[in-house]
């Protein structure tokens, strides 16, 4: 199997980098992992056809990082698609989903091909496909910092993931709120995808203590100079640890 980051970048929009999604593939699987604003546009650009996809998996609910779900949904609509989609996200947000695409006039039950939305608990693993799984970890990303009461406090959740692949682990990060969030499991890691804006570059170094991954790509790149020097200044013994995540870039597990 392998990764490929389709969009490395923040919730800013860049003419360099695309919104966050990372899809891993084989011959027999594949899944989107977040689909930030402009996915479909990604996936053309990286030759991947709509219809290959049999999941997305969502982290939270901000426009970079689920956005594109509306049009991804319709191209597959567009293009044909007959095979099943399932869609994950964590049990309280699927009823926000369902409204988020009533509202944009895409009735699930009306497509011509099956989508099911199914809801992850916490810490619990699910089964994606033979030899490739996810469990899902609560991160501090999301809470109501502007004390809002038109929006439930439970609803206020954001996920990582620790991926299984074929006996190998993979931690995606997506978006933080803490260095504490780069240390959610305790299962080995093999390799480590973590965003970089809302976190300071040296809290990296304590996620490469704990775990020693082979690598640790960084990716949701807001300030890429800030970045690049901070990576320029490590140590060279550390620094070969790093790889700045590109658009199209493709890693195998």
């Amino acid at each position: 199997m392998q990764a490929i980051f389709l969009g490395t970048g923040s919730a800013k929009v860049s003419p360099n980098r695309g919104h966050a999604s990372i899809l891993f593939e084989d011959d027999e699987f594949c899944a989107l992992t977040d689909c930030g604003e402009g996915i479909s546009k990604l996936l053309l650009e990286n030759d991947i056809p709509f219809n290959k996809i049999d999941s997305v998996i969502i982290s939270h609910l901000h426009y970079d990082h689920a956005a594109g779900l509306p049009s991804l949904l319709t191209q597959m609509k567009l293009s044909g698609r007959e095979k099943p989609l399932v869609i994950y996200i964590h049990e309280e947000l699927k009823e926000i989903l369902l409204t988020l695409l009533n509202s944009f006039f895409l009735f699930i039950k009306e497509f011509p091909f099956k989508i099911s939305i199914e809801g992850f608990q916490f810490d619990e693993t699910v089964d994606l496909h033979k030899n490739f799984a996810l469990k899902p970890g609560k991160n501090s990303h999301l809470t109501n910092k502007y004390g809002v009461d038109c929006f439930p406090d439970e609803k206020f959740i954001s996920a990582s993931f620790l991926f299984h692949i074929n006996g190998r682990h993979v931690f995606y990060s997506a978006d933080v709120g803490s260095q504490n969030d780069l240390l959610l499991f305790e299962e080995t890691i093999d390799y480590m995808i973590t965003e970089t804006t809302h976190i300071t570059p040296d809290k990296f170094i304590q996620a490469l203590v704990k775990y020693e991954p082979e690598k640790i790509f960084l990716t949701h790149i807001d300030d890429e100079e800030k970045i690049e020097s901070w990576l320029n200044n490590l140590d060279k013994k550390l620094r070969k640890y790093f790889i700045i995540a590109q658009d199209g870039m493709k890693f195998k597990i």
